[in-house]
């Protein structure tokens, strides 16, 4: 019986914390420490956006690459999660890791080349 008692003084107290902390937090986001939260969150995934660009341009990916598999990327996500490309610098053939037969090629789109949009197709 008193370890019952016990447990319910315990499991009020965690109630009543957590409470205290929700309210603590919609008086921050209600004095305005939400937007300032965003914009470091932001300027925080940018700064690391940049450095993983860094790190793929110093592997020998081209920011058209870059771009092509981002915009695949966002038609297909589920997709291009189990995907893994191998790609050769400066070479515009792609290799799907997962299936050594099939290969991808890059190319612009006339239309968009100025952009550097480029599209994938499958070679076989």
């Amino acid at each position: 019986m008193v370890r019952v008692r016990n447990n319910q003084r315990r499991c009020r107290e965690r109630r009543q914390n957590y409470i205290a902390e929700l309210e603590e937090k919609v008086k921050g986001l209600e004095a305005g420490d939400g937007e300032r939260v965003i914009e470091q969150t932001r300027n925080q995934y940018q700064q690391e956006n940049e450095v993983l660009r860094r790190l793929l341009r110093s592997l020998g990916l081209e920011d058209t690459f870059i771009h092509a598999y981002l915009q695949a990327a966002k038609l297909a996500p589920t997709a291009m999660q189990s995907v893994s490309l191998q790609h050769e610098p400066h070479a515009d053939t792609l290799v799907d890791s997962r299936f050594l037969s099939t290969s991808l090629k890059v190319t612009p789109s006339p239309a968009e080349t100025t952009k550097g949009t480029c599209h994938f197709k499958h070679l076989n």
